[in-house]
């Protein structure tokens, strides 16, 4: 049995795999499952006993001339049946962004920027940290240092909820990863449009939802240690662009205004933390989406744009795409796509 999709071992590719299922979710290491068929030869099941298919061993997951994660094993699931045909084990893991987060530690970062510890710890893993935005804030020693206290992982992760940005790992089909530490980027020219109720539709349906509920404006308020003066770095707006003609701010009436927990010494900083909130509440459009690869002509990935036409003028249009389940097998490529917008047309 042949399914759509290779995967790989440094070793060379899995025989008998039968099942690849791959979630990517927004901001959070890439899982994976493969089910792989168990022969039983004399007696016994010699895969388990494969040295290759055990813990952090690296395996790669191509489709659709994507690959879709580079990572790690990290356990199996072995489902025993009465006859070969039903005996078979799921291999598990997950994007080797996992091994940033496997010793906790306490350090300070001084005098440097945050994009500039996020580098530096990506560096340590050999990850290319070429999508790294600049952050505004340089930590010094007579103001408020940066403190980590958790593994390198948990205090990336932190970063990027603080300035409202995401941090993931990408694979290329040669094994080369990225590191990308990144606020949505909403103004992209998008990687597909996906459509409903069209003749050429390629969804077999959506299903959508808002909640207008959220932070349209923050407020970040802090004083410089130096002289005592107040700073204010608030954020009336959210700095992402409107990918549509209203967005949050304009169809709510009445603004909801939240506060920056984490202090900063200068009001850029704090104007950043405030903007991260805003940016993260701003999205309050969501929709879930079912296709294949086969219908869409191609495979969606997380963190990109897509456009969505056939759900009417108010919520057609250009969406970020914030999550994608791929299940592949012999019969087809299904992907549950997950989108976010911040804001809608009037």
């Amino acid at each position: 049995m042949t399914i759509g999709a290779a995967v790989n071992l440094s070793s060379g590719p899995i025989e008998g795999v039968s099942e690849v299922e791959v979630l990517e979710p927004l901001g959070r290491p890439v899982q994976f499952r493969i089910r792989v068929d168990l022969p039983i030869i004399d007696g016994d099941f010699p895969l388990l006993r494969d040295d290759g298919l055990g813990p952090d061993k690296i395996v790669g997951i191509i489709a659709g001339g994507q690959c879709l994660v580079r990572g790690v094993i990290t356990g199996h699931r072995v489902h025993f049946g009465g006859d070969d045909a039903s005996t078979s084990v799921d291999i598990v893991g997950a994007d080797r962004s996992i091994e940033m987060g496997r010793e906790e530690k306490v350090a300070v970062w001084s005098g440097v920027r945050a994009s500039d510890a996020v580098s530096t710890i990506c560096g340590t893993y050999s990850f290319a940290p070429t999508d790294v935005m600049a952050t505004s804030e340089t930590y010094a020693t007579n103001t408020h240092e940066l403190l980590q206290r958790g593994s390198d992982l948990d205090f990336v992760q932190l970063l990027a909820h603080r300035t409202g940005a995401h941090f993931w790992i990408t694979s290329d089909v040669t094994g080369a990863e990225t590191a990308h530490f990144q606020r949505p980027q909403l103004d992209a020219a998008p990687d597909l449009t996906l459509g409903l109720h069209l003749d050429d539709a390629n969804l077999d349906s959506v299903e959508l939802w808002w909640d207008a509920d959220r932070g349209t404006t923050a407020k970040g308020a802090g004083l410089d240690l130096s002289g005592l003066a107040r700073l204010d770095g608030s954020a009336a707006a959210s700095p992402l662009p409107a990918a549509v003609g209203s967005r949050l701010a304009d169809v709510v009436t009445q603004p909801r205004t939240r506060l920056t927990a984490a202090p900063g010494d200068t009001a850029a900083a704090l104007l950043e933390r405030a903007e991260g909130i805003v940016v993260a509440d701003e999205m309050f459009v969501r929709a879930r989406l079912n296709t294949t690869a086969e219908r869409a002509q191609a495979v969606v990935r997380s963190h990109r744009v897509v456009h969505l036409d056939g759900v009417g003028f108010r919520h057609s249009g250009h969406w970020f795409v914030t999550s994608v389940h791929h299940v592949i097998d012999a019969v087809s490529h299904r992907m549950t796509v997950e989108l976010a917008r911040n804001g809608w047309e009037t």
